[in-house]
């Protein structure tokens, strides 16, 4: 047999294999791509979206492949990309969820033990609370004797809480019953490379003379900031405003 024979025998052979080896499923190598991302999830909830993208093609390259007369190679990498997609999708969520209630009932117990103070008059003590961190003066100061000699301290102390309805509050004291209705929002806030999480609670006041009450909503807002290189979580009294 002559040489050209043999080429021609090794090409045609050549190109039956070729012709035999089965394409990859794009879909199938997308969902994987989906998937690496998606292992973001867990830090941004933007990128659940992207798992459930991932989750979403996974199951478009499975249905594909099974329906193809000549099925194309990926399945496992599909199966594995749906997997990670909804381990990671759900991973993310049920953090995120857990995360939100522990900061709200956090931030109501710190509300309350604000707001009980207010009505009790020791509002030296809830303006203190008020403040940033930084600003607050050193435990077991005078308080008295610092409003009192500081003119600035003093007029921004007045000003807070004669707004309203921080001053209904006030003026009703102990005889004032507040009352937690819900959660209301919460958001993110990044300034100076600093992130605090702020939350707004719902109260109601119920104050009146003669038997009367009245009923006052007013909403709590309360921050939460870690500070950088530090475990110690620091809450502070953002504003107490009446719902627009």
């Amino acid at each position: 047999m002559s040489q050209e024979s043999w080429d021609s025998r090794d090409e045609s052979t050549e190109f039956d294999a070729v012709a035999e080896y089965p394409p990859v499923s794009r879909l199938a190598v997308l969902s994987l791509v989906l998937a690496i991302f998606a292992s973001g999830a867990v830090f941004s909830p933007l990128l659940v979206c992207v798992a459930v993208a991932g989750a979403l093609v996974a199951a478009a390259a499975l249905w594909s492949i099974a329906r193809a007369e000549r099925p194309p190679l990926g399945r496992r990498a599909a199966v594995a990309a749906l997997l990670l997609c909804v381990l990671f999708g759900a991973w993310g969520t049920t953090w995120r969820i857990t995360r939100q209630q522990v900061l709200y009932a956090q931030a109501k117990e710190h509300a309350d033990k604000w707001l009980q103070l207010v009505q009790a008059g020791r509002l030296q003590e809830a303006y203190q609370l008020h403040l940033n961190q930084d600003s607050r003066l050193a435990p077991g100061a005078d308080l008295a004797e610092h409003f009192k000699n500081n003119r600035d301290s003093r007029r921004e102390f007045e000003s807070f809480f004669q707004r309203e309805p921080l001053q209904r509050i006030v003026a009703a004291g102990a005889e004032g019953q507040v009352r937690f209705v819900r959660y209301e929002d919460q958001v993110d806030e990044s300034y100076a490379g600093q992130k605090m999480d702020l939350l707004t609670l719902r109260y109601v006041l119920e104050a009146g003379p003669g038997g009367r009450p009245q009923t006052e909503v007013f909403l709590v807002q309360i921050g939460r900031s870690v500070a950088p290189g530090g475990d110690e979580a620091r809450w502070e009294l953002r504003s107490v405003e009446t719902p627009k």
